[in-house]
C-alpha cells in the first residue's frame, strides 16, 4: 500500500468517526423530557394507604391527607394500585404524558360506602403576574355538588365529586369554607371549614376537600408548587377547571 493511500484510508476512518459520534449524539435518548411528574394526594379518611405505580411503590404509609413529594417516573400509560392493612383496595390505569405535571388523587366517590377511585388533575404551571398566585381547589369528598366560599362570598359554584376549578388570585390569606350547593345563604352547617388559607405569590396552590361530612372526617389538604413570574403587576383573572362557575371578583 502506497503512502498516500494509506493517508486517505486514515483520514477516511477519521471522518467516519465523527460522523458516527455525532450521529449518536443526535440519536434519542431516554431521559427527563421523557418523565412525567406526579404528587400522590391520600384522600381516604381514617385509613392509611400505601401507593405503587407499576408495581414500585412510591409512597409508603400515607396518612389522611398526606401529599408526596414530586415523584419522577417514565410517562406512558402506568398501573396505580393502592393498598390498605396489606390489602388491594384500588387498582387504576391511566396515561401521563411526557413532560407533565399531576396531582394524582385516591378518594372516596360521591356514593356512600363505594369503593376508592384514582383521580388525575393536571397541575396549570403557567406564569402568573408577580403578587398573584394561581388556586385550584378540588372536590373528592362523600358530598353532593358544593359551593365554595371565600370571605364569605361564592367563588365556586356546583363543584361536584372529582373536579376541579381554577383561578388566579392575589397573593394573601383568605377564609375558606364548602357548604352544600345553593345553600350558601341559609344558616346550615358547611360541609368543611371554615379554615384560614394562605396563599403565596408565584405559586400553584393546589387544595383538595376529601372526607366525609356525614361522620363528621370532611377537611381539606394543600400542596404548593412554585411557578415562573410573567412579570407583570396588571390584574388578570382565568377561571378554569373541570366543573363549577367561578365569580372571583366577588372578594377582591
Amino acid at each position: 500500500m502506497s503512502r498516500s493511500h494509506a493517508r486517505r484510508l486514515r483520514r477516511a476512518i477519521i471522518i467516519a468517526g465523527v460522523i458516527i459520534g455525532s450521529a449518536a449524539l443526535l440519536t434519542p435518548t431516554a431521559g427527563a423530557d421523557d418523565q412525567a411528574t406526579v404528587y400522590i394526594v391520600q384522600g381516604l379518611p381514617g385509613l392509611t394507604a400505601t401507593v405503587a405505580i407499576d408495581g414500585r411503590t412510591v409512597f409508603a404509609d400515607a396518612g389522611p391527607g398526606k401529599i408526596s413529594d414530586p415523584i419522577k417516573i417514565d410517562s406512558g400509560k402506568v398501573t396505580v394500585s393502592v393498598t390498605v392493612d396489606g390489602g388491594t383496595v384500588l387498582t387504576s390505569e391511566t396515561t401521563l404524558a411526557a413532560g407533565s405535571n399531576s396531582d394524582l388523587a385516591v378518594h372516596l366517590p360521591i356514593v356512600p360506602k363505594g369503593d376508592p377511585v384514582l383521580t388525575v388533575f393536571d397541575n396549570d404551571l403557567t406564569a402568573v403576574p408577580r403578587g398573584k398566585a394561581g388556586l385550584a381547589v378540588a372536590h373528592v369528598g362523600i358530598e353532593p355538588p358544593a359551593d365554595v366560599m371565600v370571605n364569605d362570598k361564592v367563588i365556586f359554584a356546583n363543584v361536584t365529586n372529582g373536579d376541579f376549578v381554577y383561578t388566579v388570585v392575589p397573593a394573601g390569606t383568605y377564609q375558606v369554607k364548602c357548604v352544600a350547593a345553593g345553600h350558601a345563604q341559609m344558616k346550615m352547617p358547611a360541609l368543611m371549614g371554615p379554615v384560614e388559607l394562605t396563599v403565596q405569590g408565584g405559586t400553584l396552590t393546589r387544595v383538595f376537600a376529601y372526607g366525609d361530612p356525614a361522620a363528621g372526617m370532611m377537611t381539606y389538604t394543600s400542596h404548593a408548587i412554585k411557578l415562573a413570574s410573567a412579570g407583570s403587576d396588571r390584574p388578570q383573572d382565568v377561571n378554569t377547571g373541570t366543573g363549577g362557575q367561578a365569580a372571583w371578583s366577588a372578594v377582591r
